[in-house]
């Protein structure tokens, strides 16, 4: 398994999926971060002692320890990638592979999960991303793919719901689904901007 720290902008502009603003109506989704789809297990709010005891990877508490201690960092202000090893999360016949599984934590929780999924057999395309969602809906009970938001891309849609978001996009015979908390980028960009502000303060020319 791969652990990530990288610098906020990428951070934030890795996960594929739109911000949810005020202004943006969340009248077909009313479900809360625990009520969100769990994806192998993992689930957003799991903590990182959780996520690694489930995927241990021969990772000791002391080693999950020093990666959270570092993401405390400036840039990360908390927030930092985990990889997870495709292999343990694909070890069961209930579900379609994963080509890759990467999940964003903050503050030693996870709040984010993107999912790329392992392409159709004989290459054989989704004909459109509602056929996609139409699954996903299914599969995790959520409103029907006409409650989904359309994005500027044609093969992408947004799931808003009260602490939540989901995006699902396809390519051919490969899809993708991200699974998002709200509000993290906004503490994090706050941390960033204070800690940048403190330490221009305290220069002494």
């Amino acid at each position: 398994m791969k652990h990530i720290i990288l610098p906020i902008v990428v951070l934030l502009a890795a996960v594929p999926v739109l911000a949810q603003t005020e202004s943006q109506s969340i009248s077909t989704c009313n479900l809360t971060v625990a009520q969100a789809p769990a994806m192998r297990g993992v689930r957003l709010g799991m903590t990182a002692q959780d996520l690694f005891t489930m995927f241990p990877e021969g990772h000791s508490a002391d080693w999950v320890k020093s990666k959270l201690d570092a993401a405390n960092e400036y840039p990360a202000m908390g927030g930092w990638w985990a990889d997870l090893n495709t292999s343990a999360v694909n070890n069961t016949k209930d579900h379609s592979p994963i080509s890759r599984f990467y999940v964003f934590l903050f503050d030693g929780r996870v709040v984010s999960m993107d999912v790329g999924y392992t392409v159709l057999n004989h290459n054989v395309p989704w004909g459109g991303v509602d056929n996609f969602i139409a699954k996903v809906s299914d599969a995790f009970h959520l409103p029907a793919s006409s409650a989904w938001t359309t994005t500027n891309s044609s093969d992408q849609r947004v799931l808003y719901c009260r602490e939540f978001t989901i995006t699902g996009s396809t390519s051919g015979a490969a899809a993708q689904l991200t699974i998002q908390g709200l509000g993290f980028q906004d503490t994090i960009h706050d941390r960033m901007v204070a800690y940048e502000q403190a330490t221009r303060r305290g220069f002494k020319p």
